[in-house]
């Protein structure tokens, strides 16, 4: 029987850069868009607020009392604002378009391998257009295999973002659908990106803004 050697082989790791950052205390992630977000979805919620009326009932609370004449009218204001936030985004987007994969492009980052090869094949068996961007290269019998269009792109160099939008944008004839978020999204990803080079990346294509 094959003894397994007790000696273990010892493989360099390199944590990304988003990891090499000092550590800060708890406050310093607190901001106003933090806190507006929260009270979005506690205080200002039309569900939270109901909830604290059926809480004020189960106490057997009347409905004389002060405090829930309080709660009923803060919970009657937060659904009569959420009512006209919605109607306020149905005006200003539209109603909801219906979605047809073979007359979409979905542009994926990182979809060599991983869990992006796996969103990329199974949208690519769905007759959807895909466009890949990553540095790996992959053989063009393998794409046309997949039915996967891949563009070697690094996401963290805003000029070759454009150029392969571009391409993209040349290659399909489908015109690309979406905003300001696709591009974005993609600059993200880069952890060192200063606010010139974020600017143009949000401004790649004219096209591709609403």
């Amino acid at each position: 029987m094959p003894t397994m050697s007790s000696s273990i082989r010892e493989v360099p790791v390199q944590l990304p850069k988003s990891f090499d950052r000092p550590d800060e205390p708890w406050h310093y992630y607190i901001n106003v868009d933090l806190i507006w977000y929260v009270l979005g979805y506690t205080v200002f919620h039309p569900f939270v607020s109901w909830v604290v009326v059926l809480c004020l009932r189960a106490q057997y609370t009347p409905y004389e009392n002060i405090e829930m004449r309080i709660a009923m009218a803060w919970a009657m204001l937060m659904t009569v604002t959420g009512i006209f936030g919605l109607i306020s985004d149905r005006i200003a987007w539209g109603s909801p378009r219906e979605v047809d994969l073979e007359e979409e492009v979905i542009v994926i980052t990182g979809g060599v391998d991983g869990l992006g090869g796996l969103l990329a094949e199974t949208y690519g068996m769905r007759n959807a257009n895909i466009a890949v961007l990553d540095m790996k290269e992959v053989d063009e019998d393998e794409a046309e295999n997949k039915g996967v269009v891949y563009y070697k792109c690094d996401v963290s160099d805003a000029k070759q973002v454009e150029a392969a939008v571009a391409k993209i944008v040349d290659d399909v004839s489908i015109p690309l659908l979406g905003d300001r978020t696709l591009l974005t999204t993609i600059a993200r990803r880069s952890d060192d990106l200063d606010q010139q080079r974020w600017y143009g990346a949000d401004q790649v294509n004219p096209r591709l803004n609403r």
